[in-house]
C-alpha cells in the first residue's frame, strides 16, 4: 500500500482517539516492537501526541496494515472497523478477509462463540506462532476446572493453521484418554509419521520402567525430531488429572528441558493443567497463563460486544434479560455441566436478539 496522506493520517490519528484510551491502546500495541509501543513515548506526552508519533512510525515502515490488524483485535467496533478499512482502502490496502486468529477465546463449538476475550492468552500465541523469531518453546495454562483450559486448544489450532503449523493433541482424561508414557510415545511417532520401527526396538522393547521408559522415549525424540521438516505443536491435555501422572512427573520435565536447551526442532509444546515454569531449568522458554473461569459479567460485556459489531444498541434491561436466560439456574464459579448447558442456550439467545 502507498505511505498515507497528511489527511489520512490525520484521519487514523483521530479515529484511533475516538476508539482508545491510553492503557487500551498500549495493550493493542503490546506485541510490536518496542519503539512502536506507546509506552516508548513519555507518559507527559498528551494521548493525541502518543497516537500521532506511532502512526508516523508505522507508516514510515509500511506497517500500517499491521497497526488496523492490531487495533481491531482488540476493539471489535463497527465505527472502528469501517473507518480503517476506509483508510486502508484510501491507501492502496485490501481490505482484510479473515480476523485475527488470536482474536479471542472460543466458548463453544456449537458454533464458535467468543465469550471471554482472553488477553494474555491472544499475546501469548501471537508470541509463540512466530517461533523462529520467538524463545517460546512452551506454552502452559492451569486454573481451576471448567475454567477454559481445554477450550484454548481450540483457539491454539485455529492460530496455528494461520501460521501453517500442525498439531496433535493428547487427552489424559478418562474414561478414554491416553495411559502412561508408551501409549503417549507411540500415538506422538505415529502421528508426526516418526518411525515406529526404531520406537520398538529403542525405546518400547524389553517393558522398561516408566522413568526408563520416559528417559529413552526423550532422548529419541531429540534424534527424529531433526528429521520433521513441518512445524508441531504438541499438546498434552488434562495434566491435573490423576491418570496423568507418569506423564506429568516423568515425561513432560524432560520435554521441557530438550525444549529449553533448543533439542526438539520443530516441535513446540503445549501443556494444559500444568505450570511450566515450576521446570527451573525451562522457564526462559515458557510461556504461561493461570485461567480464570466466565463470570456474570463476561456475559454482560460479550452481549454488548455482540450487538456492537452489529450497529445495534441494546437496553440495559435487554442485556440484564440475555444473560438471565444463558446462565438459567447457574452461578459461578461453573462447572462442566454449567458450561456445557450454557453453551447450548447461547446461540439460540443470540440468534433470536442479534441474529
Amino acid at each position: 500500500m502507498k505511505k498515507l496522506s497528511g489527511p489520512q493520517m490525520k484521519e487514523l490519528c483521530q479515529l484511533i482517539g475516538d476508539h482508545f484510551d491510553r492503557p487500551g491502546l498500549e495493550m493493542a500495541l503490546h506485541f510490536f516492537e518496542p519503539a512502536r509501543k506507546l509506552s516508548s513515548y513519555s507518559e507527559a506526552d498528551s494521548l493525541d501526541i502518543a497516537i500521532f508519533e506511532a502512526v508516523k512510525r508505522f507508516d514510515r515502515e509500511d506497517e500500517v496494515a499491521q497497526l488496523a490488524a492490531a487495533l481491531r483485535a482488540r476493539n471489535a467496533a463497527a465505527s472502528l472497523r469501517d473507518g480503517l478499512d476506509a483508510i486502508l482502502a484510501a491507501a492502496g490496502a485490501a481490505k482484510p478477509d479473515t480476523a485475527d486468529p488470536c482474536d479471542e477465546l472460543l466458548l463453544s463449538s456449537r458454533p464458535l462463540l467468543a465469550v471471554l476475550d482472553r488477553v494474555e492468552l491472544r499475546l501469548h500465541l501471537r508470541e509463540f506462532g512466530k517461533m523462529a523469531e520467538s524463545w517460546a518453546r512452551a506454552l502452559s495454562i492451569t486454573g481451576d476446572p471448567a475454567c477454559g483450559k481445554s477450550h484454548s486448544w481450540t483457539l491454539a489450532q485455529h492460530v496455528a493453521a494461520h501460521f501453517g503449523v500442525k498439531t496433535l493433541k493428547l487427552d489424559f482424561a478418562p474414561p478414554y484418554g491416553a495411559t502412561g508414557v508408551g501409549a503417549a510415545a507411540e500415538r506422538i511417532a505415529f502421528a508426526m509419521r516418526l518411525p515406529s520401527a526404531s520406537l520398538q526396538r529403542d525405546v518400547l522393547q524389553d517393558a522398561p520402567t516408566e522413568a526408563k521408559l520416559a528417559e529413552k522415549f526423550v532422548a529419541w525424540l531429540v534424534g527424529e525430531s531433526r528429521t520433521l521438516q513441518e512445524r508441531w505443536w504438541l499438546c498434552l491435555d488434562s495434566l491435573d488429572r490423576p491418570e496423568a501422572q507418569s506423564v506429568r512427573d516423568l515425561l513432560v520435565p524432560r520435554l521441557l528441558i530438550e525444549a529449553a536447551d533448543g533439542n526438539l526442532g520443530n516441535i513446540q509444546i503445549v501443556l494444559l493443567g500444568y505450570n511450566a515454569r515450576t521446570v527451573r531449568a525451562a522457564r526462559a522458554i515458557v510461556l504461561h497463563e493461570n485461567a480464570r473461569g466466565l463470570d456474570r459479567q463476561d456475559f454482560v460485556n460479550f452481549f454488548k460486544a455482540c450487538a456492537a459489531r452489529k450497529g445495534v444498541e441494546l437496553a440495559l434491561q435487554d442485556v440484564s434479560d440475555m444473560v438471565a436466560y444463558v446462565l438459567k439456574d447457574h452461578a459461578p464459579p461453573f462447572d462442566h455441566a454449567a458450561m456445557d448447558d450454557i453453551g447450548d442456550r447461547l446461540p439460540e439467545i443470540l440468534k433470536e436478539v442479534l441474529p
